[in-house]
């Protein structure tokens, strides 16, 4: 790539302001887009900078000095403009606090330079300096975006997070296409766009506590109940889900299944503060006998032959990966050739391109073709 041009920098911090940028960028075709966050003491990110880049000039977005920030949301609604944004996750999923679905169409630099070949979480700065040399200052990463004023350090850091972002996807959508892989790319963009990767449902945060899967069918039933509990409770006060009661409790609990509120003291992790504001709580949960039991994974340590089957997998991903010059877990994650292992056929390894590239050979070798 040529060396990219800086851009002036505009920052936006009233509603006269925003409706002036907003009328500058509405009528690009493609828009570069971060934001900055803050997510130590709270459930959800609070959102503290948005950065906004068009071909001709970059806006800094001060949201916590505009009290409407409808026109902006408003423009990015258009399906008509593509939002280019690096692992754009994380990003969708604070924006999705000021709308309804996820913002489309996305073009994730990320998972862009996934189908080329690239490590699949590379970072932003690393992608920049791969393709134009240029190393960007990355002493801001862990500042304080909230507080204001904002420093010159980190409105330059800001800047620079959308400066690159047209002319990347400029060329990483021309290696896609010269390498035949824009069905590659579309499939993996639409996973984007499900509003389900956002959402936490109560009803399965048991599966992100450390240690569910020692638990017996029953104390898992308890943990349900408790993990469910404590995700409400983190969404109401708005405080991370550890800072109410933290896993190692929520286990002890459940093994234990306490019914009187004596009965919670010694549990690992489960001081007198905590029981005294949460025990309540915790008792009810655990007296709930609700929902469907959760049965064992009968995922048993596997054999001789099931080794052997994982290693043919194994060795066969890693050949189509050399010859694609791709990453191997991008055509199958570990958990996908497990899943085969098992006798499992429907994975994400099985299915569209993956399907085409590897899949259905996966398949043949797990049935013993």
């Amino acid at each position: 790539m040529s060396k990219i041009p800086a851009l002036p920098v505009r920052m936006i911090a009233s509603e006269s302001g925003l409706a002036d940028a907003v009328s500058q960028i509405e009528g690009s075709a493609a828009i570069g887009m971060d934001t900055e966050f803050r997510r130590e003491d709270t459930y959800y990110s609070q959102l503290c900078l948005i950065q906004i880049a068009t071909r001709h000039e970059i806006f800094l977005i001060d949201n916590l000095a505009i009290a409407d920030l409808s026109p902006l949301f408003e423009l990015l609604a258009n399906r008509q403009q593509l939002k280019i944004m690096h692992s754009a996750r994380q990003d969708l999923e604070l924006l999705l606090q000021f709308g309804d679905h996820p913002m489309q169409p996305i073009f994730d630099t990320q998972i862009a330079a996934g189908c080329l070949g690239s490590d699949l979480q590379l970072g932003y700065s690393a992608l920049v300096e791969q393709l134009t040399n240029v190393k960007i200052d990355k002493s801001q990463t862990r500042t304080q975006w909230c507080a204001r004023p904002l420093t010159q350090a980190q409105l330059d850091y800001a800047a620079d997070d959308v400066l690159y972002l047209i002319p990347i996807m400029e060329h990483l959508q021309a290696e896609i296409a010269g390498r035949n892989r824009e069905q590659w790319f579309t499939e993996d963009s639409l996973e984007l766009y499900n509003r389900e990767l956002y959402e936490q449902a109560d009803d399965t945060a048991w599966q992100r506590v450390k240690g569910a899967g020692k638990l017996s069918v029953e104390q898992r039933a308890s943990l349900r109940n408790l993990a469910g509990w404590r995700e409400e409770t983190a969404k109401k006060e708005n405080r991370p889900r550890q800072w109410i009661v933290r896993d190692p409790a929520l286990i002890g609990l459940a093994c234990r299944n306490p019914e009187r509120p004596e009965e919670l003291t010694g549990i690992k992790d489960l001081p007198a503060g905590k029981i005294r504001r949460y025990g309540t709580g915790l008792l009810r949960a655990l007296s709930q006998k609700t929902g469907e039991p959760i049965p064992m994974d009968n995922h048993s340590r596997p054999g001789g032959p099931e080794k052997a089957l994982l290693k043919k997998l194994k060795i066969l991903r890693q050949q189509r990966a050399g010859e694609l010059k791709v990453q191997p877990e991008l055509l199958a994650s570990r958990r996908d050739l497990q899943a085969l292992v098992r006798g499992e056929t429907d994975t994400r390894a099985t299915r569209g391109w993956r399907g085409d590239v590897l899949g259905d050979d996966l398949l043949a070798i797990a049935a013993g073709d």
